[in-house]
């Protein structure tokens, strides 16, 4: 194998100082600074994605199975749906709106009823707790664990009481007055999302007593291996119950959209910084042409002494894919330092100007994750984009005559 284009390349490329090598290093710098931000942007991405699939679908439920009578056997239900094996575990539940006063302030929250025994299976609740147990959760003790935030707004903790107001009121001689019932308070969990500030959960028994639900239970949860199964999951456990007073739905009916808009965002801003890198590369392409036009006696001679024209070209590519190279590594490592340094720079600059920058999104902290799969193809497809526009700069050296060139030497 002919190693000449490549010393002479690597010759080109760490020549001396002058005009040409500030151009050079402003290429690599160029590509560089495109690829540690289209690194950074799909980092931040892939974290809100994570966090969406881990941390909030690990406490809210993949799929559930319920019916608007509730259901007599919820076991019945939970035994046909794992005869699926993409249903890793199942367990009771009822869900409720309902208002929770405490503190001179009502606010909203999503009452749900969990079975404590079972909960562990299908959620992260348990290990998410930050005070209190959920085996304090007993039916008929009429206990609560709260979000965090919530909590907080209540200005109440674990062994407090809290007022739950029913949304459905209660009608006696006197008029509607609303249902109301004492809570203690047995636990606080937080996932630093949207749920810290709504989330409220009760026995089971406890839920069925005060959302007036019939049977065992609301539904039944599944938990699911593969997330995106969960339609054909549902749609293929109904079919088997065959019961049509049984409904069904997942996890798309209430984060569906909010899922396909990340995962659109992501698309579109890898090609729309997919682009930037491109500018930064026809920087190669300038100074490559720069290249050409100030080496024209250097290319005429080297052709004299028998280099031949497809050695020419490689010539070009290794010297433009060495500072590809160059840029398109340093912007991967700058970019993957920058991503992880982000979310402690964020909390800083929270906590200096007292500022809660995600406040309206679903999580409280700035999620990052560096993918190995997306550093991968931010190289490759920087380099093809650098290896593509050398071509230009190739085809101008290719035109050189060196005889004319020569002629004037």
């Amino acid at each position: 194998m002919n190693f000449l284009p490549l010393r002479i390349a690597w010759r080109y490329s760490r020549a001396g100082s002058g005009f040409l090598s500030f151009v050079t290093a402003m290429a690599a710098f160029g590509l560089g600074l495109g690829t540690a931000v289209l690194v950074l942007v799909l980092s931040v991405m892939n974290g809100f994605d994570r966090e969406l699939r881990e941390r909030i679908l690990g406490v809210l439920p993949h799929a559930v199975v319920h019916s608007d009578e509730g259901l007599q056997d919820w076991r019945r239900v939970g035994d046909e749906a794992l005869r699926d094996p993409r249903v890793v575990a199942v367990a009771p539940l009822t869900r409720g709106p309902a208002l929770l006063a405490g503190a001179d302030r009502v606010l909203a929250v999503d009452l749900t009823g969990i079975d404590p025994d079972h909960e562990g299976d299908v959620s992260i609740l348990p290990s998410r707790l930050t005070a209190g147990s959920l085996d304090e959760l007993r039916p008929g003790a009429f206990g609560a664990v709260l979000g965090s935030r919530l909590a907080a707004s209540l200005e109440a903790g674990v062994g407090d009481d809290v007022v739950l107001v029913m949304p459905d009121p209660r009608i006696t001689l006197a008029g509607a007055f609303p249902r109301q019932k004492r809570m203690r308070i047995v636990g606080i969990f937080e996932v630093a999302s949207d749920l810290d500030d709504t989330g409220m959960f009760v026995h089971l028994e406890d839920a069925r007593r005060l959302l007036r639900v019939p049977g065992e239970a609301q539904g039944v949860r599944l938990r699911l291996v593969d997330l995106f199964a969960a339609g054909e999951v549902v749609d293929d456990t109904l079919l088997r119950l065959g019961d049509p007073r049984l409904r069904g739905f997942d996890w798309r009916r209430t984060h569906g959209n909010l899922y396909e808009a990340i995962g659109l965002q992501k698309r579109i801003m890898f090609v729309l910084l997919s682009l930037l890198v491109a500018v930064a590369a026809f920087n190669v392409v300038s100074m490559l042409t720069m290249v050409v036009n100030s080496k024209r006696g250097d290319i005429a001679i080297l052709r004299t002494m028998g280099l031949r024209p497809a050695s020419l070209v490689r010539l070009f590519f290794a010297q433009g894919g060495m500072i590809a190279a160059v840029g398109i590594g340093g912007g991967l490592l700058m970019g993957t330092l920058l991503a992880w340094a982000l979310p402690g720079t964020m909390l800083l600059l929270q906590d200096l100007f007292d500022q809660r920058l995600l406040e309206e999104y679903f999580v409280r902290e700035l999620p990052v994750a560096v993918i190995p799969s997306d550093l991968l193809a931010v190289a490759v497809i920087g380099l093809g984009i650098a290896l593509l526009t050398i071509w230009w700069p190739a085809r101008r050296a290719l035109k050189v005559a060196p005889a004319e060139e020569l002629r004037h030497e």
